[in-house]
């Protein structure tokens, strides 16, 4: 095949790889890949011939070029969208047509067949498998072309990109359970870096936002959980190195509300008690039962981009393997929202950014915390800034007050520094006068605070 780092050597070593390919001549090959794609039907045959044989494999990298833009030839601007937008679609059902036969294997898997031999995806450089080599090559190029269209500045190709990097992901998770592997693809793998490309684009748009929402994070219990434990990972790396001493640039602000948007649309699910063990019973807390993404895998590859897949099914056994936590308990759900949020206040935030958390800090994300304490210095710090972050923070310092039972001494010598003449001509005057009524008048307080 063409690409894989030798001049005459690939495409033999293609053809011996598949019975079928012996009297197939490389010269051959290379004509076949070089063709220029001009119409949606040319896409729909190049993928028929995918589909049909195995000696048709670098059909593509035609089509890689036809995703990227480049192979669209002298045609309208209408056309050539729709091209691409046909071919990226192509991609996604031809690789994950190719990891269903065990001719692609994901990021992070091991053919049954080399388990012995501890053969799995990051060693296939190493080894003498040249078509191996050049399948795992081409495969991470057509990931990377749909990364980039999620990134772009035409919101239809988002939601199309998007949609596809999700169905690569359900295969890859599919797959790697079938094969007995640890989900490399939801930690380390592709859904991160999906996540990221949404994030860090200067472009995303939120109906892309609002539509990886309502078709996968309000759906899929997996997905949910992922979804934070990549923003934080976001966060801490991507984010963290963006910050300066003077704080966030502006790509890195554009990154700081593209994740404050994004962490807005992730809630725990909905829960219920249940008693568990025998003699003295334990109530342990579940949460309503939440599908897995894995388990409709095949609906997402044949439903059309612009519908909701098919109902999927809900067995134990799929439940198990697609991930490898407990997704039952609203504990693992409260862990993975805390450090989202924790990675994300831990970075220096544009004002505006961190003036909306503050406001809904008390009441949509400090209830759901594992350790909600853990903010008290990030709210301090918040209060030395000055302004409406003084008096929003103090309001979340009294909710740790109040429900966590923070010793905190300077909090009400904080709260009277507020209360001079421009307290009454502010914007938020009003906020600042009820909350000074109900620090004043709560009798749930530390005896520490009172004291001091």
């Amino acid at each position: 095949p063409k690409g894989s780092g030798k001049k005459s050597g690939a495409g033999k070593a293609a053809a011996k790889a598949t019975p079928a390919n012996k009297e197939i001549k490389p010269e051959k090959v290379k004509k076949k890949a070089a063709q220029v794609i001009v119409t949606v039907a040319d896409v729909k045959r190049l993928e028929e011939e995918l589909r049909e044989s195995k000696t048709a494999l670098n059909n593509l990298l035609t089509l890689v070029e036809a995703a990227r833009g480049e192979s669209a030839g002298a045609v309208a601007a209408d056309e050539a969208w729709k091209v691409q937008m046909a071919a990226l679609l192509a991609l996604c059902r031809s690789c994950s047509r190719l990891m269903e036969t065990g001719d692609l294997v994901p990021p992070g898997c091991v053919k049954p067949k080399e388990a012995g031999k501890g053969l799995n995806r990051q060693d296939i450089k190493e080894s003498k498998d040249t078509l191996a080599v050049w399948m795992a090559s081409t495969y991470k190029e057509v990931v990377n072309v749909a990364l980039d269209l999620v990134q772009g500045e035409h919101v239809k190709g988002q939601l199309v990109a998007m949609r596809t990097v999700m169905g690569l992901v359900a295969r890859e998770a599919e797959t790697a359970a079938a094969m007995g592997c640890s989900p490399h693809v939801w930690t380390d793998g592709l859904f991160p870096a999906l996540i990221s490309s949404m994030l860090g684009s200067a472009h995303a748009s939120q109906q892309m936002l609002h539509s990886f929402s309502e078709r996968y994070l309000d759906l899929y219990g997996d997905v949910r959980y992922y979804a934070w434990r990549s923003v934080a990972a976001f966060c801490s790396k991507k984010l963290a190195k963006e910050e300066g001493a003077g704080g966030l640039g502006s790509s890195g602000s554009t990154m700081a509300r593209n994740a404050y948007d994004f962490m807005c649309l992730i809630q725990i699910p909905p829960t219920q008690e249940r008693k568990e063990g025998k003699g003295d019973e334990k109530k342990v807390v579940h949460v309503v039962s939440m599908d897995m993404l894995v388990a409709q895998s095949h609906a997402l590859h044949t439903a059309p981009f612009d519908q909701s897949p098919a109902a999927p099914s809900t067995s134990t056994s799929s439940k198990k393997r697609s991930t490898a936590v407990d997704l039952n308990t609203k504990t693992v759900y409260c862990k993975a929202f805390s450090d989202a949020w924790m990675a994300l206040m831990r970075v220096q935030l544009p004002a505006d950014v961190l003036k909306s958390i503050l406001i809904k800090l008390h009441t949509d994300v400090l209830p759901n915390m594992t350790q909600p304490l853990l903010l008290a210095d990030i709210l301090t710090a918040c209060y030395d800034r000055g302004g409406m972050l003084s008096v929003l923070s103090l309001h979340g310092l009294f909710a740790l007050i109040q429900n966590n039972n923070l010793e905190y001494a300077a909090f009400y010598p904080k709260l009277y520094a507020l209360l001079d003449a421009s307290v009454f001509h502010v914007r938020h005057r009003a906020r600042v006068l009820k909350l000074m009524e109900v620090c004043l008048k709560t009798p749930l307080l530390p005896a520490a605070v009172i004291a001091a």
